[in-house]
């Protein structure tokens, strides 16, 4: 599989469409719109193959990242760490205790992606199951956490 950084060069049409798709499926989470993020994943998926779903994680974590430091001020330099939500108290932990695989692995993808951590992103990519449910899932979780942090970064911006 081609990574997306051996991807063609940026004026290629099949990167470009894949960025589109990647993007209307990331403001489709920020809006909570499942059906339509999932039709946008789905489109990458068909049209671009895995290459067009890597370039989509690739894209939506490093927007993450970047709108997290911005929004908080955090350094480039500065380790970025999961935080898990519990959905009942609010309460943020930094266990992943009895959170879903695939939260977890959308996270520590997050994460590793965020310290440059090429290593830890390809180990985490490589450890995804051979089921194309189960990588469904994977990326699922990684565009709802990436959607919905956005979200909440944009209502702290002045």
């Amino acid at each position: 599989m081609t990574s997306p950084a051996e991807m063609t060069p940026a004026g290629d049409s099949r990167r470009a469409r894949g960025l589109q798709l990647a993007a209307d499926a990331l403001r489709s989470a920020m809006r909570e719109d499942h059906t339509r993020a999932a039709r946008a994943v789905q489109a990458l998926s068909d049209e671009l193959g895995g290459e067009g779903v890597m370039l989509a994680i690739h894209a939506w974590t490093d927007t993450l990242v970047d709108a997290y430091r911005q929004v908080t001020g955090t350094p480039d330099d500065a380790p970025v760490r999961p935080g898990w939500v519990n959905a009942q108290s609010g309460e943020i932990a930094t266990d992943a205790g009895d959170v879903p695989v695939e939260v977890r692995w959308a996270g520590r993808f997050i994460a590793a992606r965020a310290a440059l951590d090429l290593p830890s992103c390809e180990a985490l990519l490589g450890a995804l199951p051979d089921d194309g449910d189960a990588i469904g899932r994977h990326v699922a979780a990684l565009l709802n956490i990436a959607g919905l942090t956005l979200w909440s970064l944009k209502r702290r911006q002045p």
